[in-house]
């Protein structure tokens, strides 16, 4: 039987992601540049970036890992649908919707994308046949975002090479166990 983890959720983060960095080789000393100053490769929390010994070595395990996934994420799904993350992850909001409709306002929860840039995002959708505007039934001021048919098709396919791409980057290193503290973690920091 497997010994519990008695590491603190930081730590576990830390050390998932850490592992997923070693496992890509993407060590800075590799790639032609020097470790940060005091940084220990073997601990990746004692990474000290500001000389006044600012411990961020979670913070940039957590910032990489990111750009990793997301990275991956924009590759496969440009390739397998054309969509970049952004525009998938509004259609894939508006598939969970109810009725595939969602107000404009709540599609910028899910994107961190300003007002301006949102609506060009949607514009772009709706030129490709994949999402419909109208106004709101219960408030003319107000515009909803639809999911066509069209859209529906794209984003279910799409959710398969999402899924394939996070589950080969994150999912797939590291134990249940794992994952559920980096899942607790990372909820206590959105809250």
């Amino acid at each position: 039987m497997r010994e519990p983890d008695r590491r603190s959720p930081e730590a576990t983060v830390a050390a998932l992601v850490a592992s997923r960095a070693d496992a890509s080789g993407a060590d800075r000393s590799e790639q032609g540049g020097s470790p940060a100053v005091g940084a220990d490769p073997a601990d990746p929390l004692s990474t000290e970036m500001e000389p006044g010994g600012t411990r961020t070595g979670v913070w940039q395990a957590l910032r990489l890992a990111h750009d990793r996934v997301a990275r991956r994420l924009a590759i496969d799904l440009d390739r397998a649908s054309g969509l970049a993350l952004n525009e998938f992850d509004v259609l894939w909001h508006l598939h969970a919707c109810p009725a595939g409709r969602a107000r404009v306002g709540s599609l910028s929860e899910v994107v961190s994308l300003s007002q301006p840039a949102l609506s060009r995002l949607v514009t772009r959708l709706e030129g490709r046949g994949l999402v419909s505007r109208s106004g709101a039934s219960d408030d003319r001021r107000a515009r909803v975002v639809l999911l066509t048919t069209t859209g529906t098709a794209l984003v279910e396919r799409a959710t398969e090479t999402y899924a394939r791409a996070v589950h080969e980057t994150l999912v797939a290193i590291g134990s249940d166990e794992d994952h559920a503290t980096l899942l607790r973690t990372l909820a206590r920091i959105g809250t």
